[in-house]
């Protein structure tokens, strides 16, 4: 398929680089690297998948280079039945980006937690969801993965998926 011919060639295009290729070269290091996990979780070698993302995560000199490694490790882990790790990894990339999410939510709170969000979306008419800001790049990345995060929680975490949408809806509310 070409996903094999893609992997074969990233896999010679990274062997092709120096040995020092993340000092040196660290963004073609990083999208080369990138996207040979990528292909090799399309032709269903996770574990190598696995493993150059691992590189990835070890080699990322900032949280914005890794967070597409992460989102494809989270849904790696996920596809692979290890939802606990899939839903930590999104919870400890959530935690970097500024978000805080409790490791676990009591009913009150969940209830309260509910209706807060039932009321912000009561109270919001047509008018003003059509005249919301664009979110900016950072919270668009925050939901991006607070919504694989509810996918996890729904199998994971149960108790923790009304709160993880509840906070969706409320970033998008206010913020675009």
């Amino acid at each position: 398929s070409d996903y094999v011919t893609a992997r074969s060639y990233f896999n010679t295009a990274l062997l092709l680089l120096p040995p020092n290729n993340w000092e040196t070269h660290y963004d073609r290091s990083l999208r080369l690297s990138f996207l040979f996990a990528k292909s090799s979780y399309s032709c269903g070698d996770v574990e190598k998948a696995q493993a150059i993302l691992q590189i990835i995560l070890e080699e990322c000199r900032c949280i914005k280079d890794k967070l597409p490694a992460y989102f494809l490790l989270v849904t790696i882990l996920y596809s692979c039945g290890k939802e606990v790790d899939a839903y930590t990894t999104c919870h400890d990339v959530l935690s970097q980006l500024g978000e805080t999410i409790p490791e676990s939510v009591n009913p009150k709170a969940k209830a309260n937690t509910i209706e807060a969000t039932s009321k912000l979306i009561q109270i919001t008419s047509e008018n003003d969801l059509f005249e919301m800001k664009e979110m900016d790049e950072e919270l668009a990345v925050s939901l991006k993965f607070y919504s694989l995060m509810a996918t996890v929680a729904f199998f994971a975490r149960p108790g923790m998926f009304a709160f993880i949408t509840s906070r969706m809806v409320s970033l998008t509310m206010k913020h675009g």
